[in-house]
């Protein structure tokens, strides 16, 4: 197992430095770079997380899910599965961070893009809305438990 994480370690440098590289090309030339970013960020992301890095992760994540909205501002079909992949790589991260809420959040609309995509009969989008669910299950559970048994309850005494 370490000599895993000792390989995740050396890809995400790798990748730290390539999502550099394509931030300056996104700044200079966005119409081109900025959809080649967004794929390099999520990539990043998952080697970081691999490699141990969560707080970097969810950071790069972040970023993803930014640009990604843009993206899909501009071109909903084609951008759509991928930002509602990253919002639910993100609220499972906001989830480890104990962002209950933030995780709730995201994982809704995960859910919500992947049903509407998952309805036009896409076995990817059925798995992401599978994993999508199971984080908004997670986080909601999380939110819940947070407040303890004892929050919401009157006596009646």
């Amino acid at each position: 197992r370490h000599s895993d994480l000792g390989q995740h370690v050396h890809a995400a440098n790798a990748m730290q430095d390539s999502a550099a590289i394509y931030r300056r090309l996104a700044a200079a030339n966005p119409a081109v770079f900025e959809p080649l970013l967004a794929r390099v960020l999520r990539n990043f992301s998952s080697e970081l997380d691999h490699a141990q890095r969560h707080e970097e992760a969810a950071d790069v994540e972040q970023e993803a899910v930014t640009l990604l909205r843009r993206l899909a501002d501009r071109d909903k079909a084609a951008w759509a599965d991928d930002l509602a992949g990253a919002l639910s790589d993100l609220g499972a991260s906001r989830l480890m961070q104990g962002s209950a809420e933030e995780a709730v959040a995201l994982a809704e609309e995960a859910v919500e893009i992947f049903s509407v995509l998952a309805a036009k009969d896409s076995a990817a989008d059925r798995t992401g809305l599978t994993t999508a669910r199971r984080v908004l299950m997670a986080a909601r559970a999380k939110r819940i438990w947070s407040r303890g048994p004892w929050q919401g309850r009157r006596d009646r005494g």
